[in-house]
């Protein structure tokens, strides 16, 4: 299963477990289950790789403060990590779970940047931000 962002999302700074929102089936991923609530669902038992990467649409350049990404399964953080200064994407490192009918995984992100150095950032939309598992 697989999803990609379906539009641009701003991360203001200052932003605390901001879901990433609006997503669409990947293509090439064939019974897709999003939620309502942005999470991709899990329609069987199995062990499975999670990948996931997010595309900026400017470089990540703050003064102070970090731009921190969280893969999620279910509420429990499964993988994350921060963006580099000057980074335009970050590709988390594929992790292998073992999920059950109905998991969630899905996206939030935490910009800590705040007054008088705030950085906004965006999350671009396409194919270059996604979440999809495959059978390990």
């Amino acid at each position: 299963m697989g999803m990609n962002k379906n539009a641009d999302q701003a991360v203001n700074a200052g932003a605390t477990n901001a879901r990433l929102a609006g997503w669409t089936a990947r293509s090439g991923y064939g019974g897709t289950i999003i939620s309502a609530n942005n999470e991709l669902i899990s329609a069987s038992t199995g062990a499975v790789i999670v990948h996931c990467s997010v595309q900026l649409k400017a470089a990540w350049s703050p003064q102070y403060g970090a731009l921190h990404l969280m893969l999620m399964l279910n509420d429990s953080e499964l993988k994350s990590a921060d963006f580099a200064t000057n980074a335009t994407s970050l590709t988390l490192q594929d992790v292998q779970v073992t999920l059950q009918p109905g998991d969630r995984v899905w996206v939030q992100m935490n910009n800590t940047t705040s007054v008088p150095w705030s950085t906004n950032a965006t999350v671009q939309g396409g194919a270059t931000t996604y979440v999809s598992f495959d059978a390990a």
